[in-house]
């Protein structure tokens, strides 16, 4: 576990794989609680806190746009014929 360098919390780092095949790391939020919700049949809904699951911590940081950088456009700083 190491801290985040924006706002001090813990954070674990994931390899993941991307639907393109690349590879790379993704923050994840320990202490985030994740839920699974379930519905019976008569419409009542029950929520049970699923520990397996950890959310992203670019979504509970407060300091996350810090570190988001703009995707690159295709094209930019190429020329076309």
């Amino acid at each position: 576990m190491t801290q985040c360098r924006g706002c001090g919390a813990n954070i674990l780092w994931a390899h993941i794989t991307r639907e393109d095949g690349s590879e790379g790391r993704v923050p994840l939020d320990p202490s985030a609680a994740v839920y699974r919700i379930r519905r019976d049949a008569f419409g009542g809904i029950s929520a049970e806190r699923d520990r397996e699951c950890l959310v992203s911590h670019f979504k509970t940081c407060p300091r996350a746009s810090d570190f988001s950088r703009p995707r690159r456009k295709a094209n930019q700083g190429g020329r076309r014929s």
